[in-house]
């Protein structure tokens, strides 16, 4: 392997070798030998002695120079990177996903078809690459967890294949099941992530979630914290009154008798029949009607009558019931259009009970056929057990939320530290070696651009503060559990004025073979330092811990002239 001397850039990046398959160079020739014999070749088998080793190197050597360079792509390994830049992410990174991996037995069930038996995970990356299967994959929704804890549908982005690896069996207490990689994340109570190898018996993780309206801290929430109504819960979990109030009584979430009503005004208070439907339906049923029964006929001869304009049930309910405000997210008529909804689908039901006001978009959401309101649910771990080797395959899903439900599992989808809600530090930002004036300007530059997120960051609170108020009307911003809510919306907006300098770190796993692409690829004389310095150090990590390997490397393409 030739040697390559690199300046250096401020700070230096961190590359640390986390994991690795034992003896790469022997298994990268056992499974070339594997190829042509009658049986599997263990790595044990290879170079256990002198004549072995000379055996292995012939093989390595003829392999490499005819192009058979997939028996390398088996053993993996696995880096730690620190003090990296986003521009090395997005310009060399960005064609290799961080990778979480599953057994390709992993089911992903669909979002919205309860009763059509899931594909796995190997499934849909054969379906995605096919040729004229692929629109399937791309056009369906599978779960993923939104940052209050409800399932909500997404689409994927690609489906990967990462090799065999190593994976372990996790079970949990409610029966389920999982393969899955030691580096692989799972979602925890708090909704954190946590790597596999960091779980343990007892570990409490999120698994599949139950319908929205049985959770009990999401009933406490809208009930006690928010204030909702029966009717109103009902339409934010697609379900009925009746059903809110059972699973209310359920957990034992009751209010004292009486507390609803206290400090709220009559409905029909400081109302007139000239500004309220239901006080001038009254007054003109006495006036022409009186104490004589109604005669419910057709027309003026029905005690609903209501003119002319009540053609349909629908203008009945229009008439009835004032629209004003959104009985879910409080909009008015300045923000969306305010409708009547009928709870139980039926239009000629126009009582008080079947009919909540709802602006236009909380009206289609309520109406969707589709929509399934679940949140995700505690388990507890009861076993984590190694399974043997198997091959691996990952998602990428699309923004911004990065995780799905495989096998039951809440789990993650991408090992990059992210900058949507991560406060950045003005000092993390990298340094390319420049001449001291240019250096000046650089890091002047950053600096100015560091100091406009920050101004950002406040030029956009008021404004932030007021939408939260807007959507939330029963938070308050400044209380300190609602104040990080709304921190982390105004460090959203503002990242996209960081420098591409700004420091990332995260787990990068490839297999050998991505590796010595790597490395030839960086030898190129119009590659970037940062790649090149990267680079350099996963091969002297990877050397460290087996010279051989990374020997047979081929030299860099010569550039022609």
């Amino acid at each position: 392997m030739p040697e390559t001397s690199l300046a250096t850039i401020t700070p230096e990046p961190v590359v640390r070798l986390e994991h690795y398959f034992q003896e790469p160079y022997n298994l990268a020739i056992a499974t070339a030998r594997t190829c042509y014999s009658s049986k599997v070749i263990s790595s044990e088998d290879v170079g256990r002695d002198e004549k072995s080793r000379e055996q292995r190197d012939r093989i390595a050597e003829s392999i490499y120079k005819a192009g058979h360079h997939t028996t390398i792509q088996h053993p993996t390994f696995q880096f730690v990177l620190e003090k990296v830049s986003r521009q090395f992410l997005w310009s060399f990174l960005h064609a290799h996903p961080f990778y979480n991996c599953l057994a390709g037995e992993t089911e992903i069930p669909h979002f919205h078809v309860a009763n059509k038996a899931p594909w796995t995970i190997a499934e849909l990356y054969q379906r995605l690459h096919s040729s004229n299967k692929h629109m399937y994959v791309e056009k369906m929704h599978i779960r993923s967890v939104d940052d209050e804890g409800n399932l909500v549908p997404n689409h994927i982005k690609d489906v990967l294949a990462t090799g065999r690896q190593q994976v372990f069996k996790v079970t949990t207490a409610l029966g389920y099941t999982i393969r899955a990689t030691s580096q692989h994340r799972f979602m925890q109570e708090d909704q954190s992530w946590v790597r596999l190898h960091e779980l343990s018996v007892g570990h409490m993780i999120l698994v599949n979630g139950v319908r929205v309206y049985k959770d009990r801290a999401w009933l406490k929430q809208h009930y006690y914290d928010e204030g909702l109504s029966h009717r109103a819960m009902a339409v934010l979990a697609h379900t009925s009154s009746d059903t809110i109030r059972t699973w209310i009584r359920r957990h034992k979430l009751q209010k004292p008798t009486g507390s609803w009503t206290r400090g709220v005004s009559p409905h029909n208070k400081g109302k007139t029949k000239e500004t309220y439907e239901p006080l001038k339906r009254v007054s003109e049923w006495a006036r022409t009607v009186g104490h004589r029964p109604p005669r419910n006929g057709q027309g003026p001869l029905n005690s609903n009558w209501k003119g002319q304009a009540a053609r349909n049930p629908r203008d009945r309910a229009r008439l009835w019931y004032v629209a004003n405000r959104c009985e879910v997210c409080s909009a008015t008529k300045a923000d969306r259009r305010i409708e009547r909804h009928h709870i139980n689908k039926d239009i000629y039901d126009n009582s008080r009970e079947n009919i909540i006001v709802l602006c236009s978009l909380c009206h289609k959401a309520a109406e969707s056929p589709h929509r399934s309101i679940m949140r995700v649910t505690i388990d507890r771990i009861v076993s984590i057990e190694p399974d043997g080797e198997t091959e691996t395959y990952d998602l990428v899903m699309e923004a911004p939320y990065h995780n799905f439900v495989a096998n039951g599992f809440i789990v993650h989808n991408s090992e990059q530290v992210s900058q949507r809600y991560v406060e950045v530090k003005p000092e993390h930002f990298t340094v390319p070696p420049l001449e001291e004036r240019a250096r000046d300007v650089y890091r002047q530059t950053v600096h100015e651009q560091m100091d406009a997120y920050h101004r950002l960051i406040e030029l956009v609170e008021p404004t932030v503060v007021r939408e939260y108020r807007r959507i939330f009307p029963s938070r308050d911003p400044d209380e300190k559990r609602w104040a990080s809510a709304v921190k982390k919306r105004c460090q959203e907006i503002a990242r996209y004025v960081l420098p591409v300098a700004t420091h990332a770190h995260l787990y990068h796993t490839i297999s050998g073979l991505t590796l010595h692409r790597y490395w030839r690829l960086c030898q190129q004389f119009d590659v970037p330092l940062e790649q090149r310095l990267v680079v350099q150090r996963m091969v002297e990590e990877v050397s460290r811990v087996d010279p051989q390997f990374m020997a047979m490397a081929e030299e860099p393409i010569r550039s022609g002239g």
